[in-house]
Order: structure tokens, then C-alpha cells, then sequence
């Protein structure tokens, strides 16, 4: 499949990994890669999708009994940062409505501070193969140049 086949919804985007920070670029490459997506090109830009994040309360719930002193401070920092306007990585799932497996921190920041949607990077929804869909994307600027 490549981008040009994925017809994005009117929530969805494409950016580019390169704008993620570098641990969240690895842990989003070795996911790719799990589910056959091993191409270093088809890793370059991922589509992102406005999701419902009270789906996973329950089990973001039940995950975050267990957790220590040092993940409760960690959601209040993030949550800190948030409400002074930082940006953070989407979350990842496998689909729409599945488990995490990636963001039980920042769902945790989000419910906290009472949103009910964040940005998914779903697994199922990603291109096999990015290319050059110029017409589709860029009105013809090629991705290599496109800025999103």
C-alpha cells in the first residue's frame, strides 16, 4: 500500500518522524517494523489521527495501580508542561479502540487535565510504502520538501 492509496479522513495528517523526539522516533520505528513496515522510507512520516482517549480509562486504570512514585511525577511534569503549551507525541495503538502500546503517561496527563480526545498514530492505518505522492499531498513540491 502506498500514501497515495490511504485515503485520510478529515481528523487525520501526516508528519514526520523526524519532528518526534529521538526515543520516541526508535520506539515508533520498532513498532513499524514489528508489523512489516521495515522500509527506512515507509518510516519517514507516519499518519496521525484525532482519537477518543475515555475508551482506554479502564485500562489505563488498572495499569497505573502499579505504578511508582517516580510515573506519578512524571504525569505531573508532563501535565506541568502541558497546561504551559508543549506539544507532546501522539499515542500508539494497534486500531482504533485497542489496547496501548504506547502513552499510558500522557493518556494519564490528558485524562487529568480533562480532555476526552489526543492525537493516535494507529498502527493499522500506517502506508507500506511512502513515496512521492505529489499530487495527492503536495500539490506537486514532492515530500522530500513538503512541510506539514
Amino acid at each position: 500500500m502506498r500514501l497515495a492509496d490511504i485515503m485520510l479522513r478529515a481528523d487525520e495528517r501526516v508528519e514526520w518522524i523526524m519532528g518526534y523526539p529521538e526515543d520516541f522516533q526508535q520506539i515508533l520505528c520498532d513498532m513499524l517494523a514489528a508489523h512489516g513496515i521495515t522500509d527506512s522510507h515507509a518510516r519517514e512520516a507516519v499518519v496521525v489521527s484525532r482519537g477518543d482517549i475515555t475508551a482506554h480509562y479502564e485500562e489505563f486504570e488498572s495499569a497505573r495501580t502499579y505504578w511508582s512514585h517516580e510515573d506519578h511525577e512524571r504525569v505531573a511534569a508532563y501535565t506541568k508542561n502541558y497546561m504551559n503549551g508543549a506539544v507532546f507525541p501522539p499515542l500508539i495503538a494497534e486500531a482504533a479502540g485497542t489496547f496501548l502500546i504506547d502513552g499510558y503517561h500522557r493518556l494519564c496527563m490528558y485524562s487529568d487535565v480533562g480532555d476526552t480526545e489526543a492525537d493516535f498514530i494507529y498502527l493499522n492505518r500506517q502506508p507500506m510504502e511512502i513515496v512521492d505522492a505529489e499530487r495527492e499531498l503536495s500539490g506537486g513540491a514532492g515530500l522530500s520538501e513538503m512541510r506539514v
